[in-house]
């Protein structure tokens, strides 16, 4: 079944994996095994440079020119195999440790980068979302934020980014920290969608600052198919 890479020495045939405790993990059929030692997950680049960092797919595996530097510890990524794939995902933890990231059945990802680089920064995106082409996801400024009046910080992390069920992300839009968006909505090309001011699903918003252009909306993956998504459940 494969061990844990437990130490620099050890470390993973193909993949670049420092540090103790580190586990990719394949789950297949409910079965958990650890990725042995001279296998590859075709379409995945993975760097590793920290300790007791858990990595979860399920399969079928459907990765296409994806890189994960994962530069932290106690890190926890869990992703669901896509109904179709998961394409050019750049995904980096940094600045901090604990960062979190869960894909449950998504569609599928055409391009999205992803930055966790702060201590806990965390991702979660729930069942049948759909990304089109250059998504940026920052659950996290990036940097600190500071009142000069009193030297205190005022950009703290409050919450993961979280994007519910039946979402479609359009091609280029900006997810910041903190947000919140429910269940069934249309994210229009470009908008920059940040807090959580978006209360209600079954919408399409869009913007800078996104905001709802359209109520009761819904879609589909195909022009054949008239059923809306969110009547699929």
């Amino acid at each position: 079944l494969g061990l844990p890479y437990k130490s620099k020495k050890l470390n993973h045939k193909f993949y670049n994996i420092n540090g103790t405790n580190n586990k990719i993990i394949i789950v297949e059929n409910g079965i958990e095994r650890t990725l042995k030692y001279k296998e590859t997950i075709p379409g995945l680049n993975i760097t590793i440079d920290g300790s007791d960092n858990t990595i979860k797919l399920h399969k079928p595996l459907k990765f296409n020119n994806c890189y994960w530097d994962i530069k932290s510890s106690n890190v926890f990524i869990e992703i669901d195999s896509p109904l179709w794939n998961i394409s050019c995902f750049y995904l980096i933890t940094t600045g901090g440790n604990q960062q979190k990231l869960v894909i449950k059945k998504p569609i599928f990802i055409s391009s999205c980068r992803m930055f966790l680089s702060e201590e806990k920064a965390s991702c979660i995106i729930n069942d049948n979302c759909m990304m089109s082409m250059d998504v940026v996801i920052m659950p996290t400024d990036g940097h600190p934020i500071f009142d000069t009046t009193n030297n205190q910080r005022i950009n703290q992390i409050k919450s993961a980014v979280e994007i519910g069920k039946n979402v479609w992300v359009g091609m280029g839009a900006f997810i910041g920290k903190n947000t919140k968006i429910p269940d069934n909505t249309i994210i229009g090309a470009r908008s920059v969608v940040t807090g959580d001011r978006i209360k209600w699903g079954g919408v399409t918003i869009a913007g800078n600052p996104a905001k709802i252009i359209k109520y009761k909306t819904s879609w589909n993956t195909s022009f054949n198919d008239t059923t809306p998504i969110s009547e699929k459940e």
